[in-house]
């Protein structure tokens, strides 16, 4: 009972001083804490921030290794800590080379990423700022069809002004115009003896010539966006694929991802008129090549009327 006594005793007497100061030990628990959210938030900061300490330490060592040899009057022993002193200096110089060029490479991925999809995404930005800016003008009597048959009954004539459609509307408005103006007389049989398919590109490329100013801008914009996942994927990600090199946890998704997330986020009137775009020979060849490469126009339904003219190769 007294041996218990005399050891609590003993250790609140080693506390003691502990108590007296808690606020300091709050406040440094407090600081470890916030340290370590930072570090978890910067993981290549809190690498090269240990390196540095860890080096630091080292350093020390290798001195007091060497120190300590200059100490020692017997040659086989001075050799010896010697040694052991360079071997630590030497080590660390080796480690904190290795791990500042491991950094530097994660920072410069990690950079890249955050700058290829700010790019991207500011990008994507415009072209759906233009595409809802677009605004189509048409004849109202353009898009009348003629009555099959003399005995039905026919329609009262609507009057033949001016109609303006804008947003997303308005390439929807357009793909009815080239209906009536190629499908339609396609379909009449009024191009004997002519390909349809040739028919069908030829009037895609007058009816965007003429509509040049509603479609051209949004369209070329989705051909520099091709063109800037291209030249990134020619960059960064076909060499790592051609030296093996492993992708590390912050690799960036391949472009044909990002090409086909821009796809997405355009109705399926934009999509089908930029398809005639590309099929049409009105985008350079390099942009053909990059869209039939990515495989963007996959989404659009197999029994569209377009398909074979303007998605095959």
């Amino acid at each position: 009972m007294t041996s218990f006594s005399a050891t609590t005793l003993r250790t609140g007497t080693d506390v003691a001083p502990l108590r007296a100061k808690w606020g300091w030990i709050v406040a440094l628990g407090v600081v470890y804490v916030i340290v370590g959210f930072i570090a978890l938030g910067s993981v290549a900061m809190a690498t090269v921030a240990s390196v540095f300490v860890v080096g630091v330490m080292m350093i020390i060592a290798g001195v007091a290794e060497l120190f300590n040899a200059f100490q020692i009057k017997s040659w086989g022993k001075f050799l010896i800590w010697a040694l052991l002193g360079v071997l630590y200096i030497a080590h660390l110089q080796r480690d904190v080379v290795a791990e500042t060029r491991r950094s530097r490479r994660s920072q410069r991925r990690s950079d890249r990423r955050r700058n290829f999809e700010r790019v991207f995404f500011r990008m994507l930005d415009t072209i759906d700022a233009r595409f809802a800016q677009s605004a189509i003008k048409f004849r109202a009597g353009e898009l009348r069809q003629p009555a099959p048959d003399a005995g039905v009954r026919r329609q009262p004539p609507e009057e033949d002004g001016e109609a303006e459609i804008k947003g997303p509307k308005a390439f929807a408005q357009f793909m009815k115009i080239f209906g009536a103006r190629a499908l339609l007389p396609i379909r009449r049989g009024d191009y004997p003896g002519r390909e349809p398919n040739v028919v069908l590109r030829a009037k895609a490329r007058e009816l965007i010539a003429e509509y040049d100013h509603v479609v051209g801008p949004p369209l070329r914009l989705m051909c520099d966006l091709l063109i800037f996942l291209d030249d990134f994927d020619t960059r960064y990600c076909r060499p790592r694929e051609t030296a093996s090199v492993r992708p590390g946890g912050d690799q960036l998704r391949r472009p044909q991802f990002y090409a086909r997330l821009a796809m997405n986020a355009r109705t399926r009137y934009e999509l089908k008129v930029f398809a005639m775009y590309i099929g049409s020979d009105l985008a350079s060849a390099e942009v053909v090549q990059i869209a039939h490469a990515y495989g963007i126009f996959e989404i659009i339904e197999p029994t569209w009327w377009g398909r074979e003219a303007f998605l095959n190769d």
